[in-house]
């Protein structure tokens, strides 16, 4: 893409801007520098136009965008020099800040393509089998949603619930000894919210437990008292188990018979059942157990929520609930194994299939090693260029992004300290947490190079709130995305200093060549243009070469003055009160000519590009010029005013409100004691005055508030005045000349 063309209508504000290539200058263009820099004062259009441009890339509907005449209809027109709509994935909007943004492309960073098609071919056939034990364990348990990640808790106790495979690999051994009577058991009936809870959960409750340990003590005493149950090793419940297992597998059927310990008569299954029923309800009808058992259930009784748990505890064949809730942790282990048994044929075959792949996996786990250094480079990046920021960064869980289809976590340290993001955003100042939300930024840019997506990247004053040492990070990392070769930026900004920043680290040398990639925003009442930068660099430079341009010589007598100042100090420093004479009122300030400002220049400025000689109307009062050249200003003035106008039309209605305030006082002693900051002492002078006009007063206030930075300014710091309101500045003077 060489040539981008924008034309909106009716946008946030936006009336009409059209930058559609009417002409070969009217047109964002790329040829020579792949960024565009846009200087634009607040409220003129810079916020408006990033999030027209968001709209668009979100695909929104783009009808009604004005938001104060919501029937109006809108037009967006984003193309390329072919007259081809830019394609809405191909813009990213960059804001001044967003708390909420997260890139959504963090595990691009981690993958190639190869790599996701070789997993993914696996990972389906995997998640196949898991999907379909899943069913069967869900049927079981109760459980319908992350029932893989209560099992990876229960079983080993990993709290984030991962790895679902490798936790139920630890339960293979063991699979032979699980209790096919606990498969009847519902998961979700005993372990819930209401049971759990940590202030009102049975489960949680001491006094609770302390019961039930005391019902399984009993419990243990008179299992120990029967002539073939064993405590821990073989109690009613696995003899229940081993029933109809025998049963299941026709072992009766085919007239086998079993030895109980102890006994030499061999018994049949009727006999078998019946000894173990008798053995069982001598257990569990034993008076002590069940008087602790009916405490128990009054305690569960007496809250309504707890009775549906007490029901499920009393149905019959769940006597074994009892006994397992004095060690839930292993309840819970041996329930999961029991389902697990349940369905064996389908366990064993989700085994099979991850053994099967699983050295194809490890190489793909090194795979990833070696993609993520895409990643940690980005997080280096960002440290490295952030040096300043109280925090650090690192990335974990870089396999998880691939094989548990997770997000990349990234964590923070503080003083070289663990703390998570939401306690950093406690600490952080505004600049800092701005330089976080960049983080998110930085990964969305080195995805979108990765996957060389051609990107047209609108910026909008990113470098807000940012000390300088971070902004010029910020300008090198733009510098990063400029030397791209599928990238190109409009960067926003309403700082001319980081404007002027950007222009001169990101634009090619052969920028002047192409003025269309530095622009200047101005707003009229219809419509907004962009003008090319008239200066490029230091205004300085074109105005002393050109002195016989009224508006640059009177420009450059702040310059000058500060000069002067340099070089020579202001004490006895003849240039400098001549020079103060023509930006403040003093005694010879109305016999100052510019046959007087030309021998100034010489004797200052020693440059031989520097063109004194040019000056006109030698005889002429310099006062007078500077008034009849702010009125030619007034008069003639159509929204744009450029940096010289404005120096102007600052030093004049400063000499007019002086003049003002001096009639006024009309005590030369007092005003002759004022050494410095003039126009702020005269105007402290006129409000003591008796006889004040409070309207006047307000008028001279914005004076003293508007001129003073406008005027003392050099070639390196005349950021204030550029970002002033024209019209501001335009309506004060209006205002200064009808003091009478």
């Amino acid at each position: 893409m060489k040539k981008l063309k924008v034309f909106l209508e009716n946008c946030y504000g936006i009336k009409k801007l059209d930058y559609s290539g009417i002409n070969d200058s009217n047109v964002f263009d790329f040829t020579k520098n792949k960024t565009c820099v846009i200087y634009a004062p607040n409220g003129t259009m810079k916020t408006s136009f990033a999030n027209t441009f968001m709209l668009y890339s979100q695909g929104g509907k783009i009808n009604n965008l004005d938001r104060v005449y919501p029937s109006i209809k809108s037009r967006v027109e984003i193309k390329d020099e072919n007259d081809i709509e830019i394609n809405k994935n191909e813009i990213f909007v960059i804001q001044s800040y967003d708390s909420e943004y997260k890139t959504d492309k963090l595990a691009t960073l981690l993958l190639n393509s190869k790599i996701k098609e070789d997993y993914d071919v696996i990972i389906s056939e995997i998640d196949a089998k898991k999907k379909e034990l899943m069913s069967y364990l869900s049927e079981l348990s109760g459980i319908y949603s992350d029932i893989d990640k209560q099992m990876s808790v229960d079983i080993t106790f990993r709290k984030d619930g991962k790895a679902f495979i490798e936790t139920i690999k630890t339960l293979e051994l063991t699979i032979e000894n699980a209790n096919p009577i606990l498969a009847n058991i519902n998961y979700s009936k005993i372990f819930n919210e209401k049971t759990l809870d940590a202030k009102k959960g049975i489960l949680n409750d001491v006094d609770f437990h302390n019961k039930i340990n005391k019902y399984f003590k009993k419990y243990n005493e008179l299992i120990d008292g029967t002539k073939f149950f064993r405590k821990g090793v073989f109690d009613h419940q696995n003899a229940e188990g081993v029933l109809d297992s025998l049963k299941k597998n026709g072992f009766f059927r085919a007239d086998h018979r079993v030895f109980l310990d102890g006994e030499i008569q061999a018994i049949s299954e009727e006999e078998l059942k019946k000894r173990i029923d008798d053995e069982r309800n001598r257990v569990v009808n034993d008076k002590d157990l069940q008087k602790i058992w009916n405490e128990i259930e009054k305690k569960l009784n007496s809250n309504a929520e707890l009775r549906e748990f007490l029901q499920y505890l009393k149905q019959e064949g769940n006597e074994v609930i009892r006994e397992k809730l004095s060690n839930q942790s292993l309840f819970k282990k041996e329930l999961w194994l029991a389902y697990l048994s349940r369905h064996k044929e389908s366990f064993l075959g989700l085994l099979k299939v991850y053994k099967d792949n699983e050295e194809k996996l490890k190489k793909i786990s090194s795979r990833i090693q070696e993609e993520a250094r895409d990643w940690e480079n980005a997080v280096d990046k960002f440290n490295d260029r952030f040096c300043t920021l109280p925090f650090r960064l690192n990335m974990e869980n870089k396999e998880d992004v691939l094989l548990q289809n997770e997000i990349p976590s990234i964590k923070f340290s503080f003083d070289n300290q663990p703390i998570t993001e939401k306690e950093i955003l406690k600490v952080l100042s505004q600049g800092e947490k701005r330089a976080l939300y960049l983080l998110n930024i930085i990964f969305e840019v080195e995805a979108r190079k990765k996957l060389q997506q051609k990107t047209i990247f609108i910026i909008d004053d990113i470098a807000d709130s940012f000390d300088y040492q971070n902004k010029y990070a910020i300008v090198e990392y733009l510098h990063d995305i400029s030397c791209e070769n599928k990238f190109y930026q409009i960067i926003l900004t309403h700082n001319y200093d980081f404007y002027r920043t950007i222009r001169s680290r990101l634009l090619d040398k052969g920028y002047m060549d192409n003025k269309c990639s530095q622009l200047q925003a101005i707003k009229y009442k219809d419509r907004i243009e962009f003008i090319c930068d008239k200066y490029q660099n230091n205004p300085f430079d074109e105005w002393k070469k050109n002195l016989d341009n009224k508006q640059y010589l009177i420009a450059c007598i702040p310059f000058l003055r500060n000069l002067t100042e340099y070089q020579n100090g202001s004490v006895n420093n003849k240039y400098y009160n001549e020079l103060t004479a023509l930006l403040h009122i003093k005694n010879d300030t109305n016999s100052i000519t510019n046959q007087k400002l030309k021998d100034i220049f010489k004797g200052i400025i020693q440059d031989k590009s520097t063109s004194p000689d040019k000056i006109n109307d030698l005889a002429n009062i310099v006062k007078n010029d500077i008034l009849d050249v702010a009125q030619d200003i007034v008069t003639n003035y159509n929204y744009s005013l450029e940096l010289e106008t404005k120096i102007c039309l600052s030093i004049a209605i400063r000499i007019v409100a002086e003049d003002f305030m001096i009639k006024k006082i009309n005590n030369k002693n007092e005003v002759d004691k004022i050494k410095r900051n003039q126009t702020k002492g005269l105007f402290k002078l006129y409000k003591e005055l008796p006889n004040k006009d409070i309207e006047k007063e307000k008028i001279l206030e914005k004076v003293n508030i508007i001129t003073p930075e406008n005027i003392h300014l050099n070639s390196f710091m005349y950021e204030p005045i550029i970002d002033m309101s024209s019209d501001s500045l335009v309506n004060l003077y209006r205002k200064v000349l009808e003091l009478k």
